[in-house]
């Protein structure tokens, strides 16, 4: 795929994209972006995406990869947001949420989620806490954290692949 079919796709699904530096300069973004957050390349960022990012616990914060947030407010505009951290930058990718997708935020857990996954997921998902954090507050081990995540993971993969054989 060529660069101008690239941002074509972006534009047409309503992706706005930005690629800040590590100093938070905007380096480049697309139209989408531009409209929603009203910086300018060369602009420095104070934008609500920098601001999520920054809330993340000190420990994730600064942890290189990719940071997903559902349901978020930019600039009065309700969107999902994902943030991939390099060494020298950040990339902020987000999809404005319109209609039904902006009230279909609440979680519906497969039946196979023990009451105890299901929490667990929601301090991860919902509240963002940190796997240290829910050991604390649930005076467990991370060990048995981590195990409860990989069992959600497990599970949730699962009913995933059997919605796409059905």
């Amino acid at each position: 795929m060529q660069k101008d079919e690239f941002n074509q796709v972006l534009a047409d699904e309503e992706i706005g994209m930005c690629h800040l530096s590590k100093d938070g300069d905007v380096l480049t973004q697309n139209e989408v972006c531009h409209h929603i957050c009203n910086f300018n390349v060369g602009d420095k960022c104070g934008g609500n995406c920098l601001i999520y990012f920054k809330q993340l616990s000190p420990s994730r914060q600064m942890r290189e990869g990719f940071h997903s947030f559902e349901g978020k407010d930019i600039d009065g505009h309700p969107v999902d947001l994902m943030i991939m951290k390099s060494k020298n930058s950040l990339i902020s990718c987000f999809k404005p949420l319109v209609g039904a997708e902006e009230s279909d935020r609440t979680f519906v857990a497969p039946e196979s989620l023990t009451a105890r996954e299901i929490e667990i997921f929601k301090m991860r998902t919902q509240q963002r806490i940190s796997v240290t954090e829910i050991a604390k507050l649930l005076n467990v081990s991370r060990a048995t954290i981590r195990t409860h995540i990989n069992n959600i993971n497990k599970k949730l993969t699962a009913k995933m692949d059997l919605a796409k054989t059905s």
